[in-house]
């Protein structure tokens, strides 16, 4: 099962998810300077900041997440462009 979320210009998605140990992220419009992720839990708090993505993909680790379900947004100049569900087993 793939999730994904659409904005104008980019699109996100995250596989497997369901996850239990990691999960690739990928980005269709990599590179933009001032572009960083949100880890939100479903509360709105900010349990990880990932900065710098230069590639189209990446690796989330679960490292100490806690089952359940998470938002990643992806941020462009400070501003919400795209959000995508990720559920932890």
């Amino acid at each position: 099962n793939e999730w994904k979320a659409a904005s104008h210009r980019l699109s996100m998605a995250a596989y497997p998810n369901p996850f239990t140990l990691q999960t690739r992220i990928t980005i269709t419009e990599p590179g933009i300077a001032s572009r960083k992720l949100l880890l939100l839990d479903l509360q709105g708090r900010i349990l990880r900041e990932i900065r710098e993505l230069q590639d189209d993909s990446f690796q989330l680790f679960r490292e100490n997440l806690s089952p359940g379900i998470y938002i990643l947004q992806l941020i462009e100049s400070e501003i919400p462009v795209t959000s995508l569900k990720l559920i932890a087993r």
